[in-house]
């Protein structure tokens, strides 16, 4: 969990895409009461590190890749995407935008693991062999939609799951996460929060509730063999702050034919020009309050 004193700074933005408007809203009653079916490709452990933007990108990414992924890799890109380490955790944007620029490494081809090598040293992409990138690349994501509808925050993220289950679609939450949020089940909020990032990837019935399934990056002992469950009154009232300081992101893949090159090209290049003006801007806000 990143400390609220490290405010990552996941504030939604309007010019995100809908996922509705992108794919209608249907009734949510026609959500099945189980859900998908779905099971996790690997449960991923960032154990005392910030990097959990990294480990949830990674993990979402899996499902339609279909392969385990290395988190680590995704850690280094994000921060070089923000020209820093993320030793204190990363911007919700860049942790997406990093999926569309670099693209996502195979764990059979990572030289790296936190058991091995300090948090200091993955995080820094410089110590990544470059050849690596190229094989990355082949798994770039093509964008990224914002969770959204006329729906409770709760069958937002179950009708974006239901639409996206041709394509291995999940949502990834970057929002404000409880420190007494640590069993199997989630229950109820409380005035004490940090912020984590964190896949959901289906939803279920028991004893007569629904509840979302949660991904976590604690490792298998967290939760039920690494799967936590969060029904839909405290998720609902987790994110009633989702127009301050949360988001739910759905990835989507590369088409068939899409080039993933040119794509990365021109997404850097837009990437790199929105930073450098934002970066002028706060310059030219700060100097004006002098």
């Amino acid at each position: 969990m990143i400390p609220l004193s490290h405010n990552p700074l996941w504030t939604p933005d309007k010019r995100d895409f809908s996922h509705s408007k992108k794919f209608g809203s249907l009734p949510a009653s026609i959500l099945p009461t189980n859900g998908l079916g779905r099971v996790p490709i690997s449960i991923k452990d960032q154990k005392q590190t910030l990097f959990c933007t990294g480990f949830g990108t990674a993990a979402a990414s899996e499902y339609q890749e279909g392969e385990e992924l290395c988190p680590l890799f995704q850690v280094a890109k994000i921060g070089q995407l923000l020209d820093r380490p993320i030793l204190d955790g990363a911007d919700a944007r860049a942790s997406m935008k990093a999926m569309i620029l670099f693209g996502s490494l195979p764990r059979s081809l990572s030289p790296f693991s936190l058991n091995k090598h300090t948090p200091e040293f993955v995080a820094n992409w410089k110590n990544w062999p470059e050849a690596l990138d190229k094989e990355a690349r082949k798994r770039s994501k093509a964008g990224y939609f914002s969770a959204d509808g006329p729906y409770d925050a709760f069958d937002k993220v179950r009708m974006a799951l239901y639409q996206g289950a041709a394509e291995n679609q999940v949502v990834i939450a970057f929002g404000r996460w409880y420190p007494h949020w640590t069993g199997t089940f989630c229950n109820g909020i409380s005035q004490s929060y940090g912020y984590h990032c964190y896949v959901l990837y289906d939803w279920c019935m028991r004893n007569g509730v629904t509840y979302l399934k949660i991904q976590q990056s604690g490792g298998k002992a967290m939760g039920d063999g690494g799967t936590q469950y969060i029904d839909r009154d405290t998720f609902n009232m987790a994110w009633q702050s989702l127009q301050l300081d949360s988001e739910l992101y759905i990835p989507r893949d590369l088409k068939e034919g899409e080039d993933a090159e040119l794509r990365q090209s021109l997404s850097f290049i837009l990437w790199d020009l929105y930073y450098r003006v934002a970066n002028l801007f706060d310059l030219w806000r700060q100097s004006s309050k002098r």
